[in-house]
């Protein structure tokens, strides 16, 4: 028997559902896995917009929307 076969099992006569990941099983998933990577993906975005603000003086990464400033220009041309 395999946890994850898709063949009903017969106990007693009864036929029972296969196992399946519960509730439990995902909250896991998205506390042990899910909120690490996203923390850690903030965390280079931070890095990131560090290192271009101080050696390359331009704006990279999501703080730009938050400043104010254009990240990208737009030629007069287009408009």
């Amino acid at each position: 028997m395999t946890i994850f076969s898709k063949k009903p099992e017969t106990v007693m006569g009864w036929t029972i559902a296969p196992p399946r990941l519960g509730l439990w099983a995902y909250l896991y998933g998205i506390l042990y896995f899910a909120v690490p990577f996203l923390g850690a993906m903030a965390l280079l975005d931070l890095v990131f917009y560090f290192i271009f603000q101080e050696f390359f003086d331009s704006c990279y990464a999501v703080f730009c929307l938050f400043e104010g400033t254009d990240a990208v220009s737009v030629p007069s041309s287009v408009t």
